[in-house]
């Protein structure tokens, strides 16, 4: 996405929201690049694709550049995690695989993406006493997360 390269003269200009959507939505001609935790295709109407709030700001000048200002002081860390979680997640609506997606981009080393449906399934073979489906929280994104590192062999 270039974040280095992002400036805040390029909030509103659609740029931003541009480099966002391509990192959404890989397409399979990308050598060794998927993103398959996501639903970006179209198969089951436009309301039911994640990223449609997005995909809906690039025709509305205000709504765009809310996300775009958005985007940039997230990825430039003008916020704390909860504060990013929190105030995305009211512009996107409770779309877990969207905003954890976001933080995976952000850091990989600290947030992963989640399927909440497979992910649960897989924390209760783990014993990881946490439900995602459903709970779209930071705290629980966090725990979520910190579940995740606690089974990682050091």
């Amino acid at each position: 996405m270039s974040v280095d390269k992002w400036k805040q003269a390029d909030v509103g200009k659609g740029r931003i929201l541009d480099k966002v959507i391509g990192a959404i939505e890989i397409q399979k001609t990308a050598p060794n690049l998927r993103n398959n935790l996501v639903a970006w295709q179209n198969r089951f109407g436009h309301k039911n694709r994640s990223h449609r709030a997005i995909l809906d700001a690039n025709a509305d000048n205000a709504l765009g550049r809310t996300f775009e200002q958005w985007f940039f002081d997230f990825f430039k860390d003008s916020s704390t995690d909860e504060e990013a979680f929190e105030s995305f997640r009211k512009l996107v609506g409770n779309r877990y695989d969207l905003i954890a997606y976001m933080f995976f981009l952000k850091d990989w080393k600290r947030f992963m993406p989640i399927a909440p449906t497979t992910f649960d399934e897989a924390l209760r073979l783990l014993g990881i006493d946490l439900v995602t489906a459903h709970h779209c929280s930071w705290q629980n994104y966090s725990s979520y997360n910190e579940g995740l590192l606690a089974v990682q062999p050091s």
